[in-house]
């Protein structure tokens, strides 16, 4: 689409790892490795819905917050890194 795209270094992370052969959990848990912290399913959906809305996935996923709304998703993971 000719357009630059500033990801956070969350949502960087996850765009790397997303290569169509890794589960949401199974990103989750590398990206734990490598930033040295917990990171939940949650966070690792927010990003790929993130990715979605910016048209920078070959094909669109849908994010599924376990049953919950992409806000109650993000209040959930903002008041856990706190």
């Amino acid at each position: 689409s000719n357009k630059a795209h500033c990801l956070n270094s969350t949502a960087a992370l996850v765009w790397r790892a997303c290569d169509g052969t890794r589960s949401v959990s199974d990103i989750a848990k590398q990206i734990g490795l490598e930033t040295g912290s917990a990171v939940s399913d949650d966070m690792i959906w927010l990003a790929i819905d993130q990715l979605n809305e910016n048209n920078l996935l070959e094909a669109e996923i849908k994010a599924e917050f376990a049953g919950r709304s992409r806000r109650d998703a993000i209040k959930k993971i903002g008041l856990g890194s706190m």
